[in-house]
Order: structure tokens, then sequence, then C-alpha cells
């Protein structure tokens, strides 16, 4: 096929036509909050909200914050409502993958020792954990074709990190490049595991309830962090239909069984 003719189809690319953007009605929503800060301007400048076109806090503006919070509750049904200071406002999944690797782990010392990734995975995600000194460091778990993944593998390897460097708990002596003096000590793992649980990219794949409840047991047991990158579970064909629910997000499933007197979760 000639590069000049334009596909039909293009499977290397993971995005929805630009004609089923809604465009008019962003356009127009952006132009209702923007107008509705001209006599307001000087009263919208607070520490937990901004005027949209200044800086903003560091989570972002906690109406926004919020909205998402009870959007996501109704959705999934939680069973507690969600604070929402648990949630950062970033510029895209890939920019938010690498900021919590850079807050919650840390490259050097072996403190965090593996970083396990789904296989296959979304094309972006090893460079991101390379970009973070985890060269040489990254395991693929293998996913089925039925959409679970190889759990027996990761315990393995696992088990057998543990047994030549067994962890300890981690203080601010150990992670002197990143703890700023003064600051509270920060939730530092030593695994990770990168996860698409819901209509996998590219597999599509779904994890089941089971599976993720025990990744979340075994998260808690090795000292690991989950990194969930939940972009497909509301593209379910099935959404609206009697009876139907969407699949329980895992960062859900991790706050509704911590177990008494935690307070991070994995």
């Amino acid at each position: 096929m000639s590069h000049q003719k334009l596909a039909p189809y293009n499977f290397f690319k993971g995005h929805p036509s630009t004609d089923l953007l809604p465009m008019r009605e962003i356009l127009h929503a952006s132009q209702c909050v923007i107008r509705s800060f001209t006599k307001t301007m000087a009263h919208y400048d607070g520490r937990e909200n901004t005027h949209p076109m200044n800086y903003g806090p560091d989570l972002g503006n906690l109406e926004v914050r919020s909205l998402v919070a009870q959007w996501n509750d109704r959705l999934f049904k939680a069973k507690a409502p969600t604070d929402p200071n648990c949630i950062n406002l970033t510029n895209g999944a890939s920019f938010g993958l690498a900021n919590a690797i850079l807050q919650c782990t840390y490259p050097f010392n072996d403190i965090t020792k593996r970083i396990f990734v789904i296989s296959p995975t979304y094309f972006l995600v090893n460079s991101c954990f390379i970009d973070n000194g985890y060269s040489g460091k990254l395991k693929a778990i293998p996913e089925f074709d039925n959409g679970e993944i190889d759990i027996d593998s990761l315990v393995t390897e696992l088990e057998q990190i543990e047994k030549v460097t067994p962890s300890k708990p981690i203080t601010a002596e150990d992670i002197p490049k990143t703890q700023q003096p003064g600051k509270p000590m920060k939730k530092i793992y030593n695994y990770v595991l990168y996860v698409v649980p819901t209509f996998s990219n590219p597999k599509g794949g779904s994890l089941s309830l089971e599976t993720k409840l025990r990744l979340i047991n075994i998260a808690r047991k090795f000292n690991m962090l989950i990194i969930c990158d939940d972009v497909y579970e509301l593209l379910d064909f099935k959404a609206g239909t009697d009876g139907f629910e969407y699949h329980k997000r895992m960062v859900y499933l991790d706050r509704e069984t911590l177990p008494e007197g935690e307070i991070y979760g994995n």
C-alpha cells in the first residue's frame, strides 16, 4: 500500500476516530467555565481552587476532584465516599504513571527491586520505567488467552528475590536522594506491578474478581505497588442493560479490604 494513501483501518493507534470526539460539547463547556469567571476572578484564588487560566493547586482544583470522586463512586457503587484528596489530576495517563514511579519508588540501593509488567503491554510503559532508572529491572508476567495472568510465576519471582535480598522497613536514611528534609516520610514500595485490569491493551482480556483480590493480598505481603491503568472499563458494550455492573476497580477493592490500622494501600 502506498504511504500516501490512507488506510481504512490503523491498528497501530489506540484512539477513536476524530469524528467521534465531542468537540462542540467540549467547546461549549469550556466557554461556559471561562465566562463564569469574568466577574469573579478576584474571588476565586484560594489554596484549593484557582482560576482555570492560572496556576492550579498541586493536586488540581478541589471542585474538579470532588466531581471526579462523586462520578466514580456512582459508577462503581463505592461502599464509602472517595476522598477528593486521594485524587491527583494529571495531563495524561503516561505522565501520571511516570509521576507515580517517581514518587512511590526508589531505583537506588536495591530499594525497589523489580518492576513487573503484564505481557503483552502498552508500548510506552517500558520507556516510563526505564526513564526513571529501572533499566534491567523489568520482568514480564504473561497474560493468558482467557484474560487472566500467570500469578504463580509472579509469586515465584517475588519469593526468589526475597531469598537473595530480604526486604526490611524503609527509613529516610535509605532514600536520601528523594526524601526532602523536614517533609513527612514518603511511602516507598519494594516492587511494582503494572496492569490494565479491564480490556487490557493490546490483548483485550479482563481480570476476574478473584484474581484482583489475590493480587492485592500478594501486594500487601511483598510491599508491592499495583499501578492500574484503568482507561477502558467504561467502554463496555453491555452498559445500560438490565443488571449490568462495571468491573470493580482494584483501587476500590484495595480500600474496601484495607487491614485495620493501615493508611497506605497497594
